[in-house]
């Protein structure tokens, strides 16, 4: 697992507890995805559930002070965001590969160095 960047600096408790909180929700949506289950309507509705509130995060993290503060991170979100639009509108209709991708977007920002 590779380490994320420093967000010490310049108000970083409140990007870290932001990005905890994404992080939870994606772990939510992993686990979610991970199911076998007999019923897809329970699921189905967890994940479109989930994407919602990590739409909901991304958007706070996205109108804070990314813009001045954290500029690496506007671009991402941007795309980021976008992504998880087509993810939701797709789990609404069943289909989940975007979703699965958005679990392993964080990699894009937190680059492994294998």
């Amino acid at each position: 697992m590779a380490d994320a960047p420093p967000f010490d600096y310049v108000d970083g408790a409140d990007l870290r507890s932001r990005m905890h909180q994404l992080a939870f929700a994606l772990q939510g949506l992993d686990r979610d995805l991970a199911i076998e289950y007999d019923e897809r309507e329970p699921v189905q509705q967890s994940i479109v559930d989930t994407l919602d509130d990590i739409e909901r995060i991304g958007q706070t993290l996205q109108s804070g002070d990314l813009n001045s503060k954290h500029p690496f991170l506007l671009d991402a979100m941007a795309k980021f965001l976008s992504d998880v639009g087509r993810a939701k509108w797709d789990a609404e209709h069943d289909r989940y590969y975007m979703a699965g991708r958005i679990t392993g977007a964080c990699v894009s920002c937190h680059k492994s160095t294998y």
